[in-house]
C-alpha cells in the first residue's frame, strides 16, 4: 500500500485561484521533493514532465549560479531557494509581484511545460522574478539575469533559445526577444566569474549591473530593456482592464452584504475618513459614493476581506476573559498600514487603500488574505499585550536574566574575534550603540512585543494564516544598511517566527533563502555554532514570556 504523502498544509499550498505555492521546505538543490511532486500531480495541477522540468530548472540555476558566485563572489549573489508561485491559470493572478518579499518568485505553468519550454528557460525566469523581487524594476531585473546566459555552455545556450522561443508567458514577446537575441547575447556581452578576469578590447561596464557591453551593441540592449519595461506593463494593464470589468453595479453586492451581516470592521476612505460603521450599517452611501464602477472580482475580495477581519476579531475577543480591559494607547498608536485599532472606536478599521494594493481596482493576490488575518489578530494582540496578556512569569525571570547575559557575553566575544577588515564598521555601530545608550544583549528586543502578540494571536488565526505570516516576516538583510550586531540580533530575533510554525526544519529554512552563512559565516564574522548559539539565546529571551492563562477565557 502506498503511503501517505507527507504534505501536512495542502490548503497553504493549493487553495488558491489559479495558482499554488511550491514551498521552500520541499525545494533543494537537487529539485522538487517527492512527497510535494506527488501531490502536485495527484491534483492534477502540472504534469510529472512538468514537475520533473522544475526540478531540473532548479538544479540548474543553482549549479550555474554557484559558479558566477565562486568565480567572483564580490559581483554574484550566491544562488538560494525561494517559495515559487505557480500560476496555471494567467490573468486571475497579479503578474510581477513576490508572495513573500524577497522570498519567493512567480513564474507561470507553461514555462515548466515541455512542450513549450526547456529547463534553461525555466532557470532563466525563475532568476529574473527573483532579480525582480529584489530590485523592483523589470528592465533592471532582466539586465541582472542575463549573467546567467552567459554561464550556460553552447548546448544550455542553444536549449534557453529554443524554450525561449515557445514561451506562451503574458510578456512572451519578450521571451522570444531573448531567444532570438541569445547568441549575439553571448558575443557581445561578459561578466565577472567566467574565465579571465577585467574588460574584453572594445567593451565598457553597464553601471548598476555585473555586465560589460561591446560599445557596439549598448543601442540595441537598451531597446531590448526599454521595450521589456513596455510589455510588463502592457501585462500589467491587461490584468487590471480584467479585474476592472463588470457586467452590473457590484458596489451594490458589497453595500448589501454591509447592511445585511453587518461585519466588524470600519471602512475608511483614502483620507482616513470612516465611510462605513457597524453601528450604523445602513448608511452605507459613503461606501457606494468609494466603490463606484468597481469591478465583479475586486468587489468578490473586498468582501471575503471585510469578512475576515470580522472573524477574527471576534474570535480574538472571545478569547479573552474580559476583552472590555483591552485599551487603546490614543497618542503612540501607530494608525496605518491599512489595517489598525481605530483610536476612538476601538474597532479594526480598514483603508481602502491598502499596501501595495487598491481594493477598489483588483482584487487581493495570492496570500494576502491570510496575511490580513494574522495582521488583524496582530493588532488586537498589541493591545493584550498592553494589558499584560503576555508577561514574564516569576518562574521564568531568571531564565530570561540569565539568557540576557549569555547573550552580552557571546556579541562581546563576536566583537572581539571580528576580521581586521570589520573592526572599523564595528567600532563606528559600538560608538553609535553608546551614544543611542543601548546595550547589546537589548538589540534582538527591539521588536519582542511583536513576538508576545504572536504567542497569543497564533490561538486564534488558522493554520495556514499562521504560515504564510511566518514566511512573509522572514527575508535577507544583505542589503539593509545597519551593522553588523544589529543585523544578527534581526536575523536571531526573526528566526524565531519560523519555530511559531510546523515546518520540520526552521534552521533550514533560514539559512536556505536570507544569505546569513554567505554574509556572517563565510566572512568569518561568526561561525555557524556561533549563529545556532545566538538564535538559541534569543529564543530563550522570548520563550520567557508565556500567556497569563488566567486573562483568558475559560475553554468550554
Amino acid at each position: 500500500m502506498r503511503a501517505e504523502p507527507r504534505v501536512v498544509l495542502a490548503p497553504f499550498y493549493f487553495e488558491h485561484e489559479g495558482c499554488f505555492l511550491v514551498p521552500l521546505e520541499e525545494l533543494s538543490t537537487a529539485g522538487v521533493s517527492a512527497e510535494i511532486a506527488d501531490e502536485i500531480e495527484r491534483r492534477g495541477l502540472l504534469s510529472r514532465g512538468a514537475i520533473d522540468l522544475l526540478s531540473e530548472a532548479i538544479r540548474l540555476l543553482s549549479d550555474r549560479l554557484g559558479a558566477l558566485h565562486r568565480g567572483a563572489p564580490d559581483v554574484h549573489l550566491p544562488p538560494r531557494l525561494v517559495n515559487v508561485l505557480v500560476i496555471t491559470e494567467p490573468g486571475t493572478t497579479r503578474p510581477f509581484f513576490q508572495p513573500f518579499t524577497d522570498a519567493s518568485v512567480v513564474v507561470y505553468a507553461s514555462d515548466l511545460d515541455p512542450e513549450r519550454s526547456s529547463a534553461e528557460h525555466a532557470a532563466f525566469q525563475l532568476l529574473v522574478a527573483e532579480r525582480l523581487g529584489q530590485l523592483k524594476r523589470y528592465g533592471r531585473a532582466l539586465l541582472a539575469a542575463l549573467p546567467l546566459l552567459l554561464a550556460f555552455d553552447a548546448t544550455q545556450a542553444a536549449s534557453f533559445a529554443r524554450g525561449a522561443a515557445l514561451s506562451e508567458r503574458p510578456d512572451a514577446s519578450v521571451a522570444k526577444a531573448l531567444g532570438a537575441l541569445c547568441e549575439r547575447l553571448r558575443q557581445n556581452l561578459s561578466t565577472d566569474g567566467l574565465g579571465e578576469r577585467g574588460l574584453p578590447d572594445g567593451a565598457a561596464r553597464i553601471q548598476g549591473t555585473a555586465l560589460a557591453t561591446q560599445r557596439a551593441f549598448a543601442p540595441e540592449l537598451s531597446r531590448l530593456t526599454k521595450e521589456a519595461e513596455e510589455a510588463a506593463a502592457a501585462v500589467a494593464t491587461t490584468y487590471l482592464e480584467r479585474q476592472r470589468a463588470r457586467a452590473r453595479a457590484h458596489e451594490d453586492d458589497v453595500c448589501r452584504f454591509l447592511e445585511r451581516e453587518r461585519p466588524r470592521v470600519l471602512v475608511l476612505d483614502d483620507s482616513g475618513v470612516i465611510i462605513w460603521d457597524p453601528e450604523r450599517a445602513g448608511e452605507t452611501s459613503g461606501v457606494r459614493a468609494a466603490l463606484r464602477d468597481i469591478g465583479e472580482l475586486p468587489a468578490r475580495s473586498l468582501v471575503a476581506d471585510l469578512t475576515t477581519v470580522s472573524r477574527v476579531t471576534g474570535d480574538f475577543l472571545a478569547l479573552l476573559r474580559d476583552p472590555d480591559a483591552l485599551a487603546v494607547p490614543t497618542e503612540s498608536l501607530e494608525e496605518a498600514g491599512g489595517v489598525f485599532v481605530h483610536h476612538s472606536r476601538r474597532l479594526i478599521a480598514y483603508s481602502l487603500a491598502q499596501p501595495g494594493l487598491d481594493v477598489r481596482t483588483e482584487a487581493a493576490p495570492p496570500i494576502h488574505r491570510l496575511l490580513l488575518a494574522a495582521r488583524t489578530a496582530h493588532e488586537w494582540g498589541h493591545l493584550a499585550v498592553d494589558a499584560g496578556v503576555v508577561p514574564i512569569p516569576p518562574h521564568k525571570r531568571r531564565q530570561f536574566e540569565e539568557a540576557g547575559r549569555e547573550l552580552r557575553s557571546l556579541f562581546t566575544r563576536i566583537m572581539r574575534t571580528a576580521p581586521e577588515a570589520t573592526k572599523p564598521a564595528v567600532e563606528a555601530e559600538l560608538e553609535e550603540l553608546d551614544r543611542e545608550g543601548s546595550r547589546l544583549e537589548e538589540l534582538p528586543l527591539a521588536r519582542i512585543e511583536d513576538f508576545r502578540s504572536n504567542l497569543l494571536f497564533s490561538r486564534v488565526i488558522r493554520r495556514a494564516e499562521l504560515e504564510a505570516y511566518v514566511r512573509v516576516n522572514i527575508r535577507s538583510l544583505l542589503t539593509e544598511p545597519i551593522g553588523i550586531f544589529r543585523k544578527l540580533a534581526r536575523y536571531a530575533y526573526e528566526a524565531q517566527y519560523l519555530w511559531l510554525s510546523e515546518m520540520a526544519d526552521p534552521w533550514r529554512y533560514l539559512v536556505s533563502t536570507t544569505y546569513i552563512l554567505e554574509e556572517m559565516v563565510e566572512s568569518e564574522i561568526v561561525t555557524e555554532a556561533t549563529l545556532r548559539q545566538l538564535v538559541s539565546l534569543v529564543g530563550q529571551l522570548c520563550r520567557s514570556y508565556e500567556v497569563d492563562e488566567s486573562m483568558l477565557r475559560a475553554k468550554t
